[in-house]
């Protein structure tokens, strides 16, 4: 939408879907006589929801300046679960054990980020000048519950159960600004020069822990 001297401009998209699949890998483990056979069969079951959004300002404080401001989120949420069996055996032989695990996961994940351009066309022959900032912000938070049965060949519980939980929140921010000088001398050549600041930073955390009792 255009009036005057500003443009205001967006879009906004929404995902909302589901897959299953589903895995069989066979593997042997060692050489000889005292090898391993992992015989696994695992079914997988995957939701996800995403938002997309996208809004932008542009004035033309000038005839050759145009300021642009922009903001863009992503968000997004998904379930996970899964069961795999794992058929355990020397090679050659019975079933010596199997190992169950239910998966249970959930995640979010959003990214935000502001933009800021400041354009300069100093003529009309394509001398431009630009400044821009970006400020980024990315979160990841990842939870899943193992839940690991063994049992013996007759079905029988070998030992006890395993509950494991799996914690990888992670945050990365992004602060970059930049300037840009373009000088043509003619159709076929040109002069780019510009500087870029960044600043990085990360925390990231993974965690796994074991119910106790």
């Amino acid at each position: 939408h255009k009036v005057g001297k500003v443009n205001l401009f967006g879009n906004y998209s929404y995902v909302n879907n589901g897959f299953n699949s589903g895995l069989e890998l066979y593997r042997t483990i060692g050489q000889g006589e005292g090898s391993k056979v992992f015989d696994q069969y695992a079914q997988f079951e995957n939701r996800r929801a995403s938002s997309n959004a996208r809004l932008g300002i542009d004035y033309q404080t000038s005839d050759r300046n145009t300021l642009s401001a922009l903001f863009s989120g992503f968000f997004m949420s998904g379930k996970d679960k899964s069961t795999s069996n794992n058929y355990i055996s020397d090679i050659g032989s019975p079933l010596d054990s199997t190992l169950t695990t239910l998966n249970r996961g959930n995640n979010k994940y959003n990214s935000l980020t502001f933009n800021l351009n400041n354009t300069f066309n100093v003529d009309t022959l394509g001398k431009k000048f630009v400044i821009e900032a970006d400020i980024s912000r990315f979160n990841d938070k990842t939870r899943n519950f193992y839940d690991n049965f063994f049992y013996d060949p007759s079905g029988g519980h070998l030992r006890d159960p395993e509950f494991i939980l799996n914690d990888m929140p992670s945050t990365i921010n992004i602060q970059t600004a930049k300037v840009d000088y373009t000088h043509p001398f003619s159709k076929k050549n040109k002069l780019e020069v510009g500087a870029k600041y960044s600043n990085v930073k990360s925390d990231n955390n993974m965690g796994f822990l074991n119910l106790i009792d």
